[in-house]
């Protein structure tokens, strides 16, 4: 499946004639917003690093969405706890270990120095640049119905609308669970009582 293949779906749905290329683009683009927002699952999962600069800052990178987690290299067993960014920046401390950080616009603030390693989550991929992305992989439906239901909300049919909102939502917790379920599903082992 692709961006075209999509589009094409959306409108054979619709059964409508009158919907631009770019409207559909945007059915897309509002669907991905949505779904970005909602999930948390190994496909988004990066693998994160940086020295704090003088600053005591690094850039985070522009596919952020979230960080699962953060620690100082060399000192795993002790993360930085997430805090306000007023509160890491009326800590005034600029080195030693930091022991907080703070998200603030495209910057992650700390109150200290070192090299950060760590894992975020990454935003989807837009499939109208990419022409295909891990999402649209195993949930194509969750793609197809959400555009639908932007699409419906925009043609002013609530109705529509909602009935195709549902059952992405519904696709889109299927993804969820089904990341939990293999994450933390391991094979059977024999154990002696």
């Amino acid at each position: 499946m692709s961006y075209t293949t999509l589009t094409a779906d959306v409108v054979s749905w619709l059964n409508r004639t009158d919907i631009t290329s770019g409207q559909l683009g945007s059915f897309v683009s509002l669907f991905e917003a949505k779904a970005g927002r909602m999930l948390r699952v190994r496909q988004q999962e990066t693998a994160f690093s940086g020295t704090i600069d003088a600053d005591n800052q690094i850039a985070l990178p522009a596919d952020f969405s979230a960080f699962k987690t953060l620690w100082i290299d060399g000192y795993e067993g002790n993360p930085p706890e997430s805090q306000s960014l007023d509160t890491v920046i009326a800590r005034k401390r600029t080195s030693g270990i930091p022991t907080m950080y703070a998200i603030g616009g495209s910057t992650v603030r700390f109150d200290g120095s070192g090299d950060v390693v760590g894992v975020y989550f990454g935003s989807i991929p837009r499939l109208e640049t990419a022409g295909t992305n891990w999402l649209e992989t195993i949930a194509y439906d969750a793609y197809l119905f959400g555009a639908l239901s932007e699409a419906w909300g925009f043609l002013m049919d609530d109705a529509q609308s909602a009935k195709y909102a549902a059952r992405c939502a519904n696709v889109l917790s299927d993804v969820m669970a089904a990341d939990q379920r293999d994450r933390f599903n391991g094979p059977l082992v024999a154990r002696k009582r």
